[in-house]
């Protein structure tokens, strides 16, 4: 028996060894507890196929299938078929689901079927042979019936109101309706969507020469022109004025009076016949005057103060207030300056529609401001305006600052044609004592056609082409 030592390894052998020593076999120890399954081995390869087994023996013949049609149902137009087998073999059903076609045109009328043979006596109270029936003959309404309000069953009783937009169209005969009105730039209707308006203008003219003379600025269709040497009036047809064919002469009424104020036979009118119930015949002397016109007699100034002190200045045959009546101003005696302009061959300066000297040699008047520093300048001559729609100015141009003398400008044809000789007085302010200044006569006209200035002639008066000096006076104020 082998001793060992302690901490001696010692390894067991399954053939009892210890050592290299064999030793006795002990006995079995008690099963330890089953150990974790371990991890699966690879797969192995496939096998070879094998071989083709023998072909079976063939079977009993089996009983025969009976299919029979079992029900046909048509579905709507173009849906799809179907088909199912029910029941089991030998016996089985096909149900069958086919779609119907889809309505083909009416085909033409048949031929008249023969006449039975029994015969209708009436059909609704109507006799035959051919009997025709409307709707009141069955008890309904034509097609064309609209049911009344109260006819309609199944209504609500109340309908809330909710916002909604309907498009045009959908109201019948609005579009229409809409493009027959005027449209609305900016709240007014444009110029274009408005007829051609034309006021009839009155204009008197000497002779034939004098109408065929008259300009499409002057008259349009409509005007009529009052011929002065008795040919009578005429009214303006066509749109060129200075074509004979195109006056027409008005002619005066010459059918008789059929009535009078709505009455006939023996007329006999009376003052509230022609809306003057309220007039009497009374004479001038016993005319009353009413309330009004005393209040504004009242008012006005007794003859008695004409030319007297503290009432009213009079006028001289002239037209003008006498000089006595005027108050004295320094240097009224004598103009500082004058100018007087009267060539042999009268001269004519047109104006145009922005004031212009109308002569800066021969219509100009220089001085030296008196200590005031204020002058008053006299322009006097002859001129015309052409045209019933001409404004013509006369004003003062400071020839040193080439600019217009603020607040010169006077009105010598407010509106309207006419011609004469005018006078203007103007009063210069703000002058410096002891300077020299140059003013020159200038003038222009507010609207078309044509103004002009005049001066000289072979005598001085205004008639024909005479038309007198122009005349540019100063005096110190």
């Amino acid at each position: 028996m082998t001793t060992l030592k302690a901490g001696t390894v010692v390894e067991v052998r399954p053939q009892g060894f210890v050592n290299g020593v064999l030793v006795a076999k002990g006995p079995t120890g008690a099963t330890g507890p089953k150990g974790d399954k371990g991890d699966a081995g690879l797969a192995g390869p496939t096998g070879p196929k094998g071989d083709k087994g023998d072909t079976g023996s063939t079977g009993l013949t089996g009983p025969a299938n009976t299919l029979t049609v079992g029900t046909v149902t048509t579905s709507s137009p173009g849906g799809s078929a179907d088909a199912t087998v029910t029941g089991s073999a030998p016996n089985q059903t096909l149900n069958l689901t086919i779609p119907r076609g889809v309505q083909g045109p009416q085909g033409d009328p048949g031929p008249k079927g023969d006449p039975g043979s029994g015969n209708v006596d009436t059909v609704n109270g109507k006799v035959g042979p051919d009997v025709v029936l409307n709707a009141s003959d069955v008890h309904a309404r034509p097609d064309t019936y609209v049911p009344a309000w109260t006819e309609v069953t199944g209504k609500p009783s109340t309908f809330t109101p909710s916002a909604h937009t309907h498009a045009q169209s959908d109201v019948t005969g609005l579009s229409t309706t809409l493009a027959a009105k005027a449209d609305l730039v900016g709240g007014v209707v444009p110029t274009s969507q408005i007829p051609a308006i034309a006021l009839s203008t009155r204009v008197a003219v000497a002779d034939q020469a004098t109408m065929l003379a008259l300009t499409t600025a002057q008259v349009q269709p409509g005007d009529v022109a009052v011929r002065g040497d008795g040919a009578g009036t005429f009214m303006l047809v066509g749109a060129d004025p200075s074509v004979l064919g195109n006056w027409g002469l008005l002619n005066a009424p010459t059918d008789k009076v059929t009535s009078v104020n709505s009455q006939i036979g023996t007329v006999v009118l009376g003052k509230t016949d022609i809306g003057l119930g309220n007039v009497d015949n009374t004479s001038d002397a016993n005319k009353p005057v009413s309330t009004a016109q005393q209040t504004a007699l009242n008012a006005k100034q007794d003859t008695s103060a004409k030319g007297a002190a503290n009432g009213y200045a009079s006028l001289g045959s002239d037209g003008k207030v006498p000089s006595a009546q005027l108050p004295t101003t320094s240097g009224a005696s004598a103009p500082l300056t004058r100018t007087s302009y009267a060539p042999a061959t009268a001269t004519t300066y047109a104006a145009t529609t922005t004031a212009a000297a109308a002569d800066a040699t021969n219509l100009t008047v220089t001085f030296t401001a008196p200590s005031t520093g204020k002058v008053r300048v006299v322009l006097e001559g002859a001129w015309n305006a052409g045209g019933s729609s001409v404004s013509y100015y006369w004003l003062l141009r400071n020839t040193g600052t080439s600019t217009n003398v603020a607040g010169s400008e006077r009105a010598i044809a407010p509106s309207g044609a006419a011609s004469g000789r005018a006078r203007v007085e103007i009063v210069v302010s703000g002058l410096t004592s002891g300077s020299s200044y140059t003013l020159a006569w200038a003038h222009r006209f507010l609207s078309a056609n044509s103004a002009n200035l005049y001066a000289g002639g072979s005598t001085n008066e205004f008639s024909g082409t005479n038309y007198g000096p122009a005349v540019m006076e100063v005096y110190a104020e």
